[in-house]
């Protein structure tokens, strides 16, 4: 009966110490995610400032520039997609006939206009 109480002792301090043991490895777990995560935020803060500052140091250049080329590469495949007829009557009072590339010139200009306004940007580069 002794035997079996020491048995019993030992098996329930041995469980016990595992029990410790498993307690103290998911706190320092939790710890370590803790810290993961702390560095990935301030991680994620340097990048974040770094961005704001290049937009306020460039004043937005790069996506003004990619606004701007994107405008122009519409019109331009607009302009080069065109239905031209073969024949064209009538004609403007200079003799000009209607669909002549300067009027669709001049549409496409107005156009590009629109959507600058839409954007509303200021196509400036502030020093």
């Amino acid at each position: 009966a002794e035997t079996e109480k020491q048995l019993a002792l030992t098996q329930a301090t041995k469980l016990k110490e595992q029990a410790q043991i498993e307690r103290e490895t998911a706190q320092i777990n939790l710890d370590k995610a803790r810290i993961e995560s702390e560095t990935r935020r301030t991680l994620a803060d340097a990048e974040a400032y770094t961005k704001r500052e290049i937009l306020k140091a460039d004043n937005a250049l790069a996506q003004k520039l990619d606004a701007e080329i994107e405008i122009q590469r519409l019109w331009a495949d607009a302009f080069a997609r065109r239905a031209v007829p073969t024949n064209v009557f009538g004609g403007g009072a200079g003799g000009t006939p209607t669909g002549s590339d300067a009027e669709v010139r001049a549409f496409m200009q107005m156009l590009t206009l629109d959507a600058a306004k839409r954007l509303a940007y200021d196509r400036d580069v502030s020093k």
